[in-house]
């Protein structure tokens, strides 16, 4: 009986596996996708120098959301109606800026919500605390 059920889990995994399909339309050629998180039914990806797309509808078409379209989103979390985006400055002559943002409105707008001037590659959420990875020394807030 064991070896049976660790075949059937090996066979589930190889199914698994090769059932990644692409979906880019409407996210530009050549993007790095940074971080993806959803919340209900909306999917969000946040992008090197080209901010934050959402979709609404499982992936298959993305429109960019974000209010600072050349930002790095390097990690992007929820905790409840509030949708986290962690970034941090790469260098782009057309954005500086880096710091915890936060949407109440399903990715319409972003606000900062704090940690200006931090690098912020990493976001969790726990009950109701996010905690917030910068990179550097400036360890976990």
């Amino acid at each position: 009986m064991k070896t049976i059920l660790v075949f059937v889990c090996v066979l589930i995994t190889l199914n698994t596996s090769t059932q990644w399909v692409k979906v880019n339309n409407g996210m530009g050629n050549n993007q790095t996708v940074l971080s993806v998180v959803s919340s209900g039914n909306i999917i969000f990806a946040g992008f090197r120098t080209a901010g934050i797309y959402k979709s609404t509808d499982s992936g298959n078409t993305w429109l960019q959301t974000f209010s600072l379209p050349d930002s790095s989103v390097y990690s992007l979390a929820v905790n409840g109606n509030n949708i986290f985006a962690g970034l941090a400055f790469t260098g782009s002559p057309h954005f500086s800026g880096s710091g915890v943002y936060r949407s109440t409105n399903s990715g319409v707008n972003w606000v900062l919500s704090g940690l200006a001037g931090k690098n912020i590659i990493s976001l969790a959420v726990y009950g109701d605390t996010v905690f917030a990875g910068t990179n550097g020394y400036n360890g976990v807030y």
